[in-house]
């Protein structure tokens, strides 16, 4: 079926050529603003190596997979293979993230929350950290609960940055065991309690974390 609908478009791009025209131009600008990803795989199929290869490989990533959509972000945010361009990146985050992508809804509100390829914007951070929170990412549940800790587009709330903390750091996130760690040793948002500090602090030190070793140094020397 395929074929025939390739044979058929191809067809209908000669039929329609101008003097000066070639196939292959006529046959992209037929499907160019197409949302059928088997127009640009019918493309690619014909001319590999065509003029317009590049954004026809393009336009199936923006039409297709979230893991591919997130690699590609990730590419552009660090350089790899691809020039570093933050706005590029924050874009393949977003299709990513609007599929449901956990890891690409945390790197959207990173961005927002940083301000690196869009504008900072509290408010619209912790809405995607929420929604990767809903998928059990871990460095968003820590990055919520800073937000509660810091009120940084939510209403500062100890209590609420405790719990988001919390369930990142019984995940074995590192950060976020350090974090845990002072909300008891400074008795925000729970009671305070040195012991339970220190066996935060010393879960973050397993895991190579040297501020959790600085920390048990200090707890320990008072």
């Amino acid at each position: 079926m395929r074929k025939m609908l390739m044979a058929a478009a191809l067809t209908a791009a000669l039929t329609v050529c101008a003097p000066g025209q070639d196939t292959e131009t006529v046959f992209w600008q037929s499907v160019a603003d197409s949302t059928n990803r088997a127009d640009f795989e019918a493309y690619l199929e014909q001319w590999p190596e065509g003029v317009f290869a590049p954004l026809a490989r393009t336009r199936l990533v923006e039409l297709g997979d979230a893991d591919e959509q997130y690699d590609l972000g990730v590419a552009y945010a660090n350089g790899n293979g691809v020039e570093e361009d933050a706005g590029e990146a924050v874009r393949w985050f977003r299709l990513a993230a609007e599929q449901g992508h956990a890891a690409a809804q945390f790197n959207l509100g990173s961005a927002y929350d940083t301000g690196r390829g869009v504008a900072r914007d509290e408010e619209e951070a912790v809405r995607w950290f929420r929604l990767a929170d809903e998928q059990g990412h871990a460095a968003a549940q820590y990055s919520l609960g800073a937000a509660y800790a810091n009120g940084e587009g939510v209403t500062r709330d100890d209590s609420e940055a405790v719990r988001w903390v919390r369930l990142a750091a019984e995940q074995g996130y590192d950060f976020a065991q350090l974090f845990l760690g002072f909300m008891y040793a400074a008795g925000r948002g729970v009671e305070q309690d040195d012991e339970e500090a220190e066996r935060w602090f010393r879960l973050a030190d397993e895991q190579d974390n040297h501020r959790g070793k600085q920390r048990l140094e200090f707890l320990q020397g008072r």
